[in-house]
């Protein structure tokens, strides 16, 4: 005979404990299969009720600390194509599915794929940093690209964590390749100079200025609309970005990349003279191409028609800007954020208003990327703390 379930205090077990004749059935719900199907773990204890309570324990602690999974035999191959068609797409712009796409498919799948996702266990995910690291790999990878690939892999088993597939994300605490970082390149005045003048007979010279003013992403200046500029007021507004599709076969407008990105950035004279003079040769091509002009979308820097430009042709521009500068051919374009960024705070301006120019989430992120802009400013407070004091001791 079997009796109602009776469950046990919920902040105690959160499983139940069945009478079965002379035995025990004690279960835990630990998730959802890929079906979508209540997923539970059971056990049949003979003995007392004492017997089964502390065996549903037991059950309840592997539950808690990522002993038990859901009980299905989806790969972790067709976990990760299913998370990359029903769950990244949700929170990633194109451009990073297609990176998570090309890292899952390149070497996590080809590594792991076939593992049952439930039976993932730590000591796989390092030994696939192992093979991923190999010395006697015929490519091997740099530390950053491994860095990304297990990043990707730890995201998509956070979201299986989640969906109560996984009990645990096994790649916590992996141990991963140290590598330094790219350390970015930040132009000195005197090259920001040299790159203007190369840049003044490109139709981009304005673009190139701004980025260097303004600190603002590349992506965010070629979304600026006029709409978005007050030349009188010498302020421009951030509220978009320009977002293309593979090889820029599609583009379209997004929201900014974080809550504090959209903001409104304040000009010196000489630049709104610069955006005056640019927005006056735009209308004379406005002029001459009459109704083949692209202007509805307002936009400060576009193409001869109007139309939104593509990235990797500015890139192009950029490039032969810096051979004309004779200029490291290894700066990027993004480096004209972080030179804006370096020369304001060797400028003595106060990390909080940097961060506030560059629409960071946090001042903490502009401490950590440009600590080496603020070296030597101990030593600048010390003797102007001298100075006040005359010198004394």
């Amino acid at each position: 005979m079997i009796e109602v379930a009776k469950r046990l205090p919920k902040a105690r077990t959160s499983g139940t404990i069945e009478k079965r004749g002379e035995s025990w059935r004690v279960r835990v719900f630990v998730g959802f299969d890929a079906a979508g199907k209540r997923v539970y773990r059971s056990q049949t204890v003979k003995g007392t009720k004492a017997d089964a309570a502390a065996a549903l324990a037991k059950l309840v602690t592997a539950k808690h600390e990522g002993g038990l999974g859901a009980a299905t035999r989806e790969t972790v191959g067709e976990f990760l194509e299913r998370w990359l068609r029903d769950v990244a797409p949700q929170k990633t712009r194109d451009r990073t599915l297609r990176l998570y796409t090309f890292l899952i498919g390149r070497y996590v799948k080809p590594d792991l794929g076939a593992v049952r996702l439930v039976k993932l266990s730590p000591a796989d995910v390092q030994a696939m940093i192992s093979r991923l690291t190999s010395a006697a790999r015929p490519r091997r990878l740099a530390p950053r690209t491994v860095r990304m690939a297990i990043g990707v892999l730890h995201n998509a088993l956070a979201s299986a964590q989640r969906m109560g597939l996984v009990g645990r994300n096994v790649t916590e605490g992996a141990e991963l390749p140290r590598g330094s970082s790219k350390e970015m390149k930040a132009l000195t005045p005197e090259e920001v100079a040299r790159l203007f003048k190369a840049t003044d007979t490109t139709p981009l010279a304005t673009f190139f200025r701004l980025s260097v003013h303004t600190g603002a992403r590349p992506s965010e200046l070629l979304a600026l609309r006029w709409a978005d500029v007050r030349l009188d007021e010498q302020r421009i507004r951030i509220e978009r970005t320009l977002a293309t599709k593979h090889r820029g076969e599609e583009w379209r407008f997004e929201a900014p990349k974080t809550e504090r990105s959209a903001r409104t950035l304040p000009i010196s004279s000489g630049v709104a003279g610069v955006l005056r003079a640019h927005r006056a040769e735009q209308a004379k091509r406005r002029l001459s191409y009459g109704s083949a002009y692209q202007g509805d979308a307002d936009l400060v820097f576009a193409t001869e028609l109007g139309g939104p430009l593509i990235l990797r042709n500015v890139v192009r521009t950029f490039k032969g800007a810096l051979e004309g500068a004779k200029l490291p051919l290894t700066t990027r374009l993004y480096d004209l954020r972080h030179t804006a960024a370096s020369l304001l705070l060797a400028a003595g301006q106060p990390v909080t208003a940097v961060s506030e120019r560059l629409g960071h989430r946090n001042s903490a992120i502009t401490l950590a990327v440009y600590s080496h802009a603020l070296a030597g400013q101990g030593e600048r407070a010390a003797e102007a703390m001298d100075r006040i004091l005359g010198g004394g001791a």
